[in-house]
């Protein structure tokens, strides 16, 4: 039990303290441009008497979306560097644990960074949102407001999806996906190979992660695409790379 601790600990001293600021980082810097974006749309408002800007106007303004996913991208590359050096591969040998069993702990380990991504940038929508409520004329706002943003914010309902339950396993099914994709990359490599499905994954996720209500085609397509890369994960890890080595085997006895 001890050494299998052990690989988990060489994955959080590699990365977790580099994720942690990345995700403190950009919150910064979304908190500080929606309010900055907010004190124009008041001062802008009392200006004329009219026209307040929308929550949802005021988190596109303060690129709250731009931030977030220049954080993911900058995450995703923290983990697919993670364990990828030569001296990586001599620790996991040294703690006798396998390396199919070491990209599992790996792809847990990542999925539960992403987890922990999604949860930060929740929790600060929420207060943004709060905020926004408290500092807004109140003739612009209601008890809704936060609620609907939620619901009519592509990006905040692809977050937190509330009852749309098909949008919450196509999140639960790309975090699993991101998780072992990113993991695949430092797997191949300690193996001289190069993986990009984690790019293409990335990328994927960055334009089709905002849904909009009841957008049932686009969340089954995603899910659908999530659990074929998924597969293909599995079958190269698990299948391919065991009929290789005995290719590889039967290449050296003769």
């Amino acid at each position: 039990m001890k050494k299998h601790l052990s690989v988990f600990g060489l994955f959080a001293r590699s990365s977790i303290y580099k994720i942690i600021g990345v995700i403190l980082l950009i919150s910064a810097a979304q908190a500080f441009f929606f309010r900055m974006e907010l004190d124009k749309a008041l001062k802008a408002y009392e200006a004329v008497g009219s026209g307040m800007a929308t929550l949802e106007k005021m988190l596109a303004r303060g690129a709250f979306g731009e931030w977030l996913a220049a954080g993911f991208i900058v995450i995703t590359v923290f983990l697919c560097l993670t364990g990828h050096q030569a001296n990586a591969g001599y620790t996991i040998q040294r703690l006798s644990v396998s390396e199919k069993l070491t990209f599992i702990y790996q792809g847990i380990y990542n999925t539960l960074i992403y987890v922990t991504l999604a949860a930060s940038q929740i929790v600060l929508a929420y207060f943004l949102c709060k905020y926004y409520v408290a500092s807004a004329p109140q003739e612009t706002v209601s008890d809704q407001t936060l609620f609907l943003a939620f619901y009519r914010n592509q990006l905040l309902h692809g977050l937190l999806p509330l009852e749309d339950m098909a949008l919450w396993i196509r999140n639960v099914l790309l975090a699993i996906c991101l998780g072992f994709t990113a993991a695949q990359f430092p797997y191949k490599f300690r193996r001289g190979k190069f993986e990009a499905t984690v790019i293409a994954m990335a990328m994927y996720v960055i334009v089709y992660f905002r849904s909009e209500i009841g957008d049932i085609f686009r969340i089954a397509s995603v899910s659908v695409i999530a659990l074929m890369i998924g597969a293909e994960i599995v079958f190269t890890v698990f299948m391919r790379e065991d009929e290789e080595e005995e290719e590889d085997g039967s290449e050296r006895v003769s």
